[in-house]
């Protein structure tokens, strides 16, 4: 009880945390120094409406994204060393490098590269979007992307067409 009397404090109020420090009124001065440095910084924000569940979201695309390109590579990749190299079992070596599989085979390797990363992009911009509570519907990257598969569609078919 001495102890309390020297310091000043009383029984019954419990000392500030380091919590409560860093929410004091702007015109506090006894701001703590982390919340000055930590103002624009990457910090645990209030999981207000449906934050949590757009990051969630979020990351559930950029996953499935990534999926979506390692399978592309993997299926380009097996195209070529499965299919295309029984091609030319009898010692020929396959098809030669200009040859329609093997220029499908870049398409669907390219093709997952390029999925990869725009998976990192959607997720970075997405990411930002949610942050500052910014809704824009990404009207460009789908577009593209079907405009994309419709054309390799149509050549497909024109090529096992004519093979």
């Amino acid at each position: 009880m001495a102890d309390q009397e020297s310091t000043g404090e009383s029984a019954g109020e419990p000392e500030p945390s380091e919590a409560d420090s860093l929410y004091r009124k702007p015109g506090d001065k006894r701001r703590h120094l982390l919340a000055r440095r930590t103002k624009h910084a990457n910090q645990a924000k209030a999981n207000t409406g449906s934050r949590l569940r757009d990051h969630l979201a979020n990351e559930r695309t950029f996953l499935a994204w990534i999926r979506t390109g390692v399978a592309l590579i993997t299926l380009g990749i097996a195209l070529d060393k499965l299919v295309l190299s029984n091609i030319g079992a009898d010692g020929g070596g396959g098809p030669p490098p200009g040859s329609p599989g093997r220029v499908m085979v870049w398409i669907m390797v390219l093709g997952g590269l390029f999925a990869m990363i725009y998976a990192s992009y959607l997720y970075s911009s997405v990411l930002l979007r949610i942050e500052r509570d910014i809704y824009k519907p990404n009207l460009v990257g789908p577009l593209v992307l079907a405009g994309a598969l419709t054309v390799g569609g149509i050549i497909a078919i024109v090529w096992l067409w004519l093979t």
